[in-house]
């Protein structure tokens, strides 16, 4: 998973919601950037967009791709140490 949706999951499963804007502040990205990388975890079903223009991370979405992503490290179609995509 890159970095950025990782560190913006972080954030919203941590505080439970957050704007757009306030997403981008707290972890110094630009709006643009932020809107991108929500709107793309909005279509895969990782985050949702609730009322007041927030959004909130799909705690039972992003458990089941960790395990996924988990059970392709263990069975080695992902060598160990091999690292994650920053796109």
């Amino acid at each position: 998973m890159n970095r950025t949706r990782a560190r913006i999951l972080r954030v919203l499963l941590m505080e439970g919601s957050a704007t757009c804007p306030e997403l981008s502040s707290k972890l110094r990205l630009s709006l643009s950037s932020t809107r991108r990388h929500l709107n793309l975890m909005t279509t895969v079903g990782l985050v949702e967009q609730v009322p007041a223009r927030r959004f909130r991370a799909c705690p039972e979405k992003v458990r089941g791709e960790l395990e996924a992503i988990s059970s392709l490290y263990l069975s080695g179609v992902i060598p160990a140490g091999t690292r994650a995509s920053t796109d």
